[in-house]
């Protein structure tokens, strides 16, 4: 048998997975942070997107498999608290760009920054050479599931 394709190690491989997810939980102070800005985990999705490119209401329904009207009242919030810019399109008037304020990208870092303080805390439990070797092994695998190049038409 295929060793990518034995189920019971990629079974394994999940329960392992489940695991550490749940070791990586945000804390409570990344969770009040959250509550603080009154922000919903769609949001904060889309706003990710935002720091990456400007995005319209149709992409981010696309990404974040909501209906655009559903993402449009989201976004309605977003820019009501200042977290988003909403402007015409340069192309098409119509089609709404959407970026980021200066207040959502502060938002977003610390966002950011509590969720790396969470996991800094649970990769500080490791001991220092289970951590190099934990290094190594993920390197390897991102480098092995990492994007991949699409495949031509």
């Amino acid at each position: 048998m295929d060793e990518r394709n034995d189920l019971p190690d990629v079974a394994r491989l999940i329960e392992l997975f489940k695991g550490l997810m749940q070791a990586a939980r945000p804390s409570e102070a990344a969770l009040a942070l959250m509550l603080r800005l009154e922000l919903t985990l769609p949001q904060i999705l889309s706003m990710a997107r935002m720091r990456q490119t400007a995005q319209t209401v149709s992409a981010l329904a696309t990404e974040l498999r909501l209906t655009p009207g559903a993402v449009s009242r989201l976004i309605d919030q977003l820019v009501g608290k200042g977290l988003v810019r909403r402007a015409e399109g340069e192309e098409d008037r119509r089609c709404k760009r959407l970026t980021l304020t200066p207040a959502g990208v502060e938002a977003l870092d610390q966002l950011d920054g509590a969720r790396q303080a969470d996991l800094a805390r649970m990769l500080g439990r490791i001991p220092p050479g289970l951590r190099a070797d934990l290094a190594g092994v993920l390197e390897r695998i991102v480098a092995s599931v990492g994007p991949q190049p699409e495949a031509a038409p």
